[in-house]
């Protein structure tokens, strides 16, 4: 969800928080392109990009580009690159914080995070967190990043301020991903050996419960409206739904072609996965937890984005070397 930013801070957190709160198998159905789910943009990034963050205030999104060691800094308005940002080795994840403007980029290849800033779009700083970092997500709300270590098994926490490492607490085997609801300061992990999602309580940085899910989940997002969490399970070939409230699966939807990224469109409670062997997108209707729409894209997808201030999904195709933009 892999995968995940100084403005007036007071005002602009509001807004966010605020937009973000108005806003059993089930078997497949081998639904068709809908009306409005099109490839409207295909951008040439990086080599083999795999994971996309959007800065939902800025419309302005950032592509970690795995083998070229760099992030593609998109204009979400003219969906055209407008910088190239050199990195550490091997970036995998990408997080945002829209409130601060800062970007944080997992280097697995030297166990370090990027720090991006926004304005500048420069490497402000880079940390080492050790443990093949991957997946990252961030509380906007608290400023805390959360990094998941692959090879430690462990969850890394950082001070968005002082951009130091407060904690880390063990998870699952091989943590992949880990999604943010910002609302309930509840922090999710995949943990892809494990099979199953850690639940962690942002005030205590303490694992609250464990929730099985299917096989090999490689993806998880938040939909912090509805307190909706979902797990994209790439062997499984599923998406475990889980309700946040009471931390159990309430639903597992059928997904074809492997999905590995996922990410929610919180204000139209639609969710988007990106199915890695049959390089389609999958949309998923919140409400009904059925897949209403598949769209084909570039080969191998595998990070997705969602701006739910502009209803446009961005997926990051790991061997077509672009990313296609679709309106939601």
């Amino acid at each position: 969800m892999t995968s995940n930013k100084t403005k007036l801070a007071t005002t602009t957190l509001s807004i966010l928080v605020m937009a973000s709160m108005l806003m059993t198998m089930v078997p497949f159905a081998h639904a068709t392109i809908g009306p409005n789910f099109a490839v409207v943009s295909t951008i040439k990034v990086g080599t083999n990009p795999s994971a996309v963050g959007v800065n939902t205030v800025s419309n302005t999104i950032y592509v970690a580009n795995s083998l070229g060691n760099s992030v593609s800094v998109v204009n979400g308005l003219t969906n055209t690159v407008v910088k190239t940002i050199k990195v550490g080795v091997n970036p995998s994840g990408v997080g945002v914080n829209p409130v601060t403007n800062t970007i944080y980029v997992t280097n697995a290849g030297t166990d370090t995070v990027s720090i991006i800033n926004g304005t500048t779009n420069t490497v402000a700083k880079t940390i080492f967190v050790g443990g093949g970092p991957e997946g990252i997500a961030v509380n906007s709300v608290t400023n805390l990043i959360y990094v998941a270590n692959t090879d430690t098994g462990k969850i890394t926490i950082i001070n968005g301020k002082t951009n130091a490492i407060v904690s880390r607490i063990t998870v699952g085997t091989q943590p992949v991903s880990v999604a943010v609801d910002s609302a309930t300061n509840m922090i999710y992990v995949a943990n892809s050996v494990s099979n199953n999602v850690s639940v962690i309580n942002g005030a205590t940085k303490t694992v609250v419960s464990t929730v099985i899910v299917g096989n090999q989940p490689s993806g998880v997002a938040v939909n912090a409206a509805t307190n909706v969490i979902y797990v994209a399970n790439s062997v499984g070939n599923s998406v475990s739904v889980i309700n946040g409230a009471t931390n159990t699966v309430t639903a597992t939807v059928s997904v074809l072609g492997a999905p590995e990224g996922i990410d929610v469109d919180s204000v139209t409670n639609q969710i988007y996965t990106a199915n890695h062997d049959n390089n389609k997108v999958a949309k998923i209707d919140g409400a009904t937890n059925t897949v209403t729409a598949t769209i084909s894209v570039g080969t191998q997808p595998q990070g997705i984005a969602v701006n739910s201030a502009t209803n446009v999904v961005y997926v990051a195709n790991f061997v077509s070397n672009n990313v296609s933009v679709l309106s939601g």
